[in-house]
């Protein structure tokens, strides 16, 4: 590139603006051709979209030098990305801010935070993948037709326990241990235990209690 890129004196002139066109980018440096010829341009700090290469942006010439205002037109179909150099934080102090889209992705190098008072989430369906997650709340609820739970290994620690089943079959493949202080079973109808070989100890007495004691 043999064009002069110029730089305006600090002549205390009224500050003129041009449309220009990018010609290259280098860090926060653009390179911009306007009718006046080819300046180096820094972009202002409230144009939150970044200028690109083909890019028709607004400058501005001031004695501090020449500043992008906004880009007035892209001629190739990009995206368009909002960049800050600190923190940026979008405010509505009556209104609601929504983001809506084909596909909308929450991307944090570090950590995401969601804080409010009440937090819904509705979608045909959801899946979460994480290495570890935990879940600390005063009170859960979990309200669904069917849940289908599969784990290697399952560790359940609590105070009570209640359950209500309507019907309930359990298949252990290898051993089942209980271990408990009291074990007190109430059936309606029938109890039945059968077994290829069934062995009842007891360290001081046994005793069956009915009407009738059919043994063989």
């Amino acid at each position: 590139m043999n064009a002069e890129v110029k730089e305006f004196s600090r002549s205390g002139r009224v500050p003129s603006h041009e449309a220009a066109e990018v010609l290259s980018v280098e860090a926060r440096w653009f390179t911009v051709r306007t009718q006046s010829g080819m300046h180096r341009a820094r972009r202002s700090f409230d144009c939150l979209v970044v200028p690109r290469l083909g890019d028709t942006v607004l400058i501005a010439h001031l004695d501090a030098g020449n500043w992008i205002l906004n880009v007035l037109e892209r001629h190739a179909e990009d995206d368009m990305s909002l960049e800050v150099e600190g923190n940026l934080t979008l405010v509505s102090k009556q209104g609601a801010v929504r983001l809506v889209g084909q596909h909308v992705q929450h991307h944090a190098e570090q950590r995401l935070d969601l804080s409010a008072a009440s937090y819904q989430l509705h979608a045909e369906s959801s899946r979460q993948v994480s290495k570890t997650v935990s879940v600390v709340s005063n009170k859960a609820q979990l309200s669904t037709r069917q849940v289908d739970v599969s784990a290697e290994n399952a560790l359940v620690r609590l105070g009570n326990l209640m359950q209500r089943v309507k019907n309930s079959v359990r298949q252990v493949q290898e051993t089942e241990s209980v271990t408990c202080g009291q074990l007190l079973q109430t059936v309606r109808r029938c109890f039945k235990s059968h077994a290829k070989q069934s062995l009842i100890t007891s360290e001081t007495d046994i005793k069956i209690d009915a009407k009738r004691i059919h043994m063989g």
